[in-house]
């Protein structure tokens, strides 16, 4: 099957966020777009969903452990760190 790339829109908020994706899914990008903070993942279309759990920091919030840094994005006088939970 042909990998493929989407984007998935994150709410700035300090709860985890659940998104579906097909796949062996990796999140290859973080940034705003028109004011929203997305993450662009690679994923395989057409394979079994599968779940992906991100969490939004701002700098100098404290992270939890068992979480995988994957990016970080401008947002005027803020900046905003991705992470991904890991299973």
């Amino acid at each position: 099957m042909t990998r493929r790339v989407f984007k998935y829109p994150l709410e700035i908020t300090g709860g985890d966020q659940v998104v579906h994706t097909s796949g062996e899914a990796v999140a290859r990008h973080v940034a705003m777009q028109n004011g929203i903070l997305c993450v662009w993942i690679e994923c395989e279309p057409g394979e079994p969903e599968v779940e992906k759990n991100f969490r939004v920091h701002g700098t100098g919030h404290p992270i939890d452990d068992g979480y995988s840094w994957r990016g970080t994005a401008e947002a005027g006088q803020f900046i905003w760190h991705v992470y991904e939970r890991n299973f």
